[in-house]
């Protein structure tokens, strides 16, 4: 839901807006910046508003789209080229308590800067490493900011205070790792 009360929604072909006041429903056109269209074409799997009002979309093709207030999309985010995200299948996008962008994909995990829309791969992170080619299924922060990361794995609980980075699964007494 937007600022506006009107609700986005992602669906297997479209990217979809209903606004209650009005009791309409319009479907959003999703044109990448190099003119493909995917509309039709492309699932849409995760929406969220960041503190700006911008709209992220996560997709099982063609990565995450972040739309300005305008509806037009501002940035995309691929796998390929050298600036890129672990894979174009987006499980989970959460914005943590410093407005950076956690992406969880089939391949790993990803940070997108808040500052200058740079991409942070983990492959190597003394912290992070073992996410780096894991599937992430969730993520989301808890109010004291840790970051919650669900996995193919277990949880991971990601401390930064701490700088430290916590596994639960069925060893700890989750009844399933795939979380």
């Amino acid at each position: 839901t937007d600022h506006n009360g009107v609700l986005w929604m992602a669906a297997q072909d479209r990217l979809i807006k209903w606004d209650p006041t009005t009791n309409t429903t319009s479907y959003i056109p999703s044109v990448l910046p190099d003119g493909t269209n995917l509309s039709g074409s492309e699932t849409f799997r995760i929406v969220t508003f960041d503190k700006s009002g911008n709209l992220w979309v996560g997709t099982t093709r063609n990565g995450v789209l972040i739309f300005n207030t305008d509806g037009k999309i501002k940035k995309h985010f691929s796998s390929k080229g050298t600036d890129h995200i672990p894979s174009n299948w987006i499980n989970a996008i959460c914005e943590d308590m410093d407005g950076n962008h956690w992406i969880g994909t089939r391949a790993g995990l990803c940070m997108i800067d808040k500052n200058n829309l740079s991409i942070k791969l983990f492959k190597g992170d003394t912290v992070f490493s073992d996410l780096s080619k894991t599937i992430i299924n969730t993520i989301w922060t808890d109010p004291k900011g840790k970051l919650w990361i669900g996995t193919t794995r277990g949880v991971f609980c990601y401390d930064k205070l701490q700088n430290n980075l916590t596994n639960y699964s069925v060893r700890e007494g989750l009844t399933d790792n795939n979380v």
